[in-house]
């Protein structure tokens, strides 16, 4: 099976937009830190917050792989979606519990990267209600071009 172009274009955006956040999250936490003795800032709150934004993303990525199949799937098509949607939340919650746990990542920065990839969905949906030419969800839809 070969990644829609769109599926590419989606993650990458998601990707680079949840990193982004996460890094203004990071600067958020050292802040903080600073200004509150209780905070302490060290390694693992950028290793947390990548660890979870990274989990986040590879949710959304199997996501668009799964509707991606299930739109040539035809009558399977939701259940292929539903018994996507619960692999994808199982592994989500096991990723995110192990990150939790393991001393090198904050959990802090693991829970909040696990939304960063949601903070970026929102925005860009709100952005494309204004500007709709540009919707590559569009180009999913419509048949866009398979690489």
């Amino acid at each position: 099976m070969k990644l829609d172009k769109a599926v590419k274009k989606e993650t990458l955006i998601v990707s680079v937009g949840a990193l982004s956040v996460g890094v203004l999250f990071v600067l958020l936490f050292l802040v903080i830190s600073l200004l509150v003795d209780a905070v302490i800032f060290d390694y693992t709150v950028p290793l947390g917050t990548l660890y979870g934004t990274v989990a986040s993303v590879l949710n959304f990525f199997l996501m668009a792989i799964s509707v991606q199949k299930a739109l040539n799937a035809g009558e399977d098509a939701k259940k292929k979606i539903q018994l996507s949607y619960s692999f994808r939340m199982l592994l989500l919650v096991v990723l995110l519990g192990l990150g939790v746990y393991l001393p090198y990542f904050h959990w802090a920065g693991v829970l909040a990267g696990a939304f960063f990839p949601r903070v970026v969905i929102f925005v860009r949906g709100i952005l494309l209600r204004r500007h709709p030419e540009s919707d590559a969800v569009s180009e999913l839809t419509d048949g866009g071009d398979a690489e």
